[in-house]
């Protein structure tokens, strides 16, 4: 097995206990409603499908890493150059918009995560922003008017409430 594929099957590995480990954790980490709401209403459904996701995505290609078959992510290894910086900048800023959402709430940390990303990959100027916003607010409107998903108030709603 060579470095590559090994490296792709630790971080699969990795990866799907690190989702497995959140989705059991998940209600401990996330407030809910004092109301009983629907699974779908819950501010972890979503947290639930994008990690269980990754679980059923993961497994597979750390099994196939492990066993020494050729994996779709490095068919090209050879042509190409990780881009390391890339990508632990992006860690940093999930990891910061994770962060962010119980302080500004979703809606603002939304729009601040989508300009920061955008920015990063090259989009500049009054397109970015509105792009952010626009992307964030159909997001919002996805989930808390389309399918009545309750989110905590935020940090920053609170101090401004009486």
């Amino acid at each position: 097995m060579s470095l590559v594929q090994k490296g792709t099957a630790l971080l699969a590995a990795l990866l799907a206990i690190i989702a497995t480990v959140l989705i059991v954790a998940g209600p401990e980490l996330v407030p809910v409603n004092e109301h009983y709401d629907a699974v779908y209403k819950s501010p972890l459904f979503f947290p639930y499908i994008a990690l269980g996701l990754i679980i059923i995505g993961a497994i597979p290609l750390a099994i196939k890493a492990c066993n020494g078959l050729r994996v779709v992510l490095d068919l090209d290894v050879e042509t190409t150059s990780p881009r390391l910086r890339l990508v632990t900048v992006m860690l940093i800023v999930f990891s910061a918009y994770t962060l962010l959402i119980p302080w500004t709430g979703y809606f603002l940390a939304s729009v601040a995560f989508v300009c920061v990303t955008m920015f990063i990959v090259g989009f500049r100027g009054l397109p970015l922003l509105l792009k952010a916003i626009g992307f964030s607010t159909l997001l919002y409107a996805l989930f808390v008017l389309g399918l009545d998903v309750w989110f905590p108030d935020s940090w920053l709603l609170q101090q401004f409430r009486v």
